[in-house]
């Protein structure tokens, strides 16, 4: 199974220029099973212009996708922002080639870039299921909640998705994050951050392919592209069996 994953610069606003650049470099990605954006890839923090710039899970970013999505038979996995007619959502969509095969609307908003002053929090999560295995999706600052990683992995998750615009200084945050997510619930992780700079923030990159042994597969430097490998998910068993971590849990 082999997932690319688009690390780009997004210019904050800019709806037609970012998608486009997406769309672009998704093209690169034929070959992929999985192919990963960043988070809020089409518009970037402009939080403020949330009316003019969301639009809902029916509109013409996850029609744009589809296509790609069939084109290529994989699956397109990053966040928006959602317009649900009264309400918006910074929302993880996974398209594939039928469409939408389900979202995830944020639970952690991340009061420093003021996503909770513009947004609202999501209020479920679930595992969702693909061609290839059962997956789950979570966003950015979510990474620091690890109950939400270890009831996803519960639930069946076999890979955990993170589109992210994670900023410096906390670029070490973000990978022990990350492997600690890995290493806990012997899954992989796949992240995908931004890179480059907006008017506030400068985007750390190392979007990464993490597996269940915590082992980095893929870490991308500072700057733009496409950052593959394949995966096989017979590590996850194989992990478990050796250290039984997973079985040995107990919930008080």
């Amino acid at each position: 199974m082999k997932i690319s994953l688009i690390q780009m610069e997004i210019e904050d606003g800019a709806k037609p220029e970012n998608v486009e650049k997406a769309l672009s470099f998704i093209e690169g990605c034929s070959d992929a099973d999985f192919v990963v954006l960043p988070e809020l890839w089409s518009t970037g923090f402009a939080l403020r212009n949330a009316e003019e710039l969301a639009e809902p899970l029916t509109g013409e970013t996850i029609s744009l996708l589809t296509e790609c999505a069939l084109h290529h038979h994989t699956y397109i996995i990053g966040s928006i922002l959602e317009n649900d007619k009264t309400n918006y959502y910074n929302t993880l969509h996974v398209v594939g080639p039928e469409g939408l095969s389900g979202s995830y609307r944020k639970i952690h908003l991340f009061s420093l870039m003021k996503e909770d002053q513009y947004l609202n929090a999501g209020k479920t999560y679930s595992t969702i299921s693909t061609e290839f295995c059962t997956i789950a999706g979570i966003i950015c600052y979510d990474i620091r909640f690890p109950e939400l990683s270890r009831y996803l992995s519960l639930e069946g998750a076999q890979i955990l998705f993170v589109p992210a615009d994670f900023p410096h200084p906390r670029k070490m945050h973000w990978e022990i994050l990350l492997r600690a997510r890995a290493i806990e619930n012997q899954v992989f992780v796949v992240a995908c951050n931004r890179t480059g700079k907006s008017e506030k923030y400068h985007f750390c990159g190392g979007s990464t392919i993490i597996d269940p042994w915590g082992t980095i597969l893929v870490e991308a430097e500072e700057r733009e592209g496409v950052f593959s490998c394949s995966i096989g998910l017979e590590k996850i068993s194989e992990c478990r069996k050796s250290l039984p971590a997973f079985e040995n849990i107990r919930l008080i």
